[in-house]
């Protein structure tokens, strides 16, 4: 398996850490399981590792990220946070996408600070609306 997920419940944040080398397709399998988490859940944050991973996919695949998410279908109240340790470039562009494509995404370093950014989400775990 590429990657590993929980869910962590004082927090209210879907976690997901990859390791290894990974492919467009794996990102994409483990999105859609996170996204049944976090419904199962009734949470929006999300946490992406990918410091311990490299993607094996061309540029093209990497740059058509942010498009295949959006097919399928997140929620407009999720939040993204994305740990990375390289290419930062990259992520600027994907998260630069994926906001265009009406992802509430942003790349991080500090887990804290990504905490806090998470704890300011429009809609909280349980709420009705």
């Amino acid at each position: 398996m590429s990657h590993q997920m929980r869910y962590d419940a004082d927090r209210q944040v879907v976690w997901v850490a990859f390791a290894q080398q990974v492919t467009v397709d794996d990102l994409l399998a483990a999105t859609a399981d996170a996204l049944k988490l976090a419904q199962e859940h009734g949470t929006y944050r999300f946490i992406y590792d990918v410091r311990e991973c490299s993607v094996e996919d061309s540029m093209a695949s990497v740059y058509e990220i942010p498009s295949r998410i959006q097919e399928l279908n997140p929620s407009p109240y999720n939040r993204i946070a994305v740990f990375y340790k390289d290419d930062v470039a990259i992520y600027e562009f994907i998260e630069n996408v994926a906001r265009n494509r009406g992802l509430n995404i942003r790349k991080f370093e500090d887990v804290e600070e990504a905490h806090q950014w998470l704890a300011k989400s429009k809609r909280q775990s349980g709420d009705s609306d």
